[in-house]
């Protein structure tokens, strides 16, 4: 899109994508977070998606040993 991603200005780092959500819904700003997160605010016109790349992101599941179900 002709800029730098690393050139933004990151002005809030917050701690879930529903956080992400309620500060991005709530004004004029931009957020990144995970595409399944985004989708159902996409799909209603709440959100629109800005095509940038960013590096792979680790992730890590974890469940309780005890607790079944899905």
């Amino acid at each position: 899109m002709g800029f730098d991603p690393s050139a933004l200005n990151i002005a809030l780092v917050l701690p879930s994508n529903e956080a992400v959500l309620s500060a991005v819904l709530a004004g004029r700003c931009a957020g990144v977070m995970s595409r399944s997160a985004a989708d159902p605010h996409v799909a209603t016109g709440w959100l629109a998606v800005f095509p940038v790349s960013l590096p792979p992101r680790a992730f890590i599941a974890i469940r309780h040993k005890e607790r079944h179900g899905g």
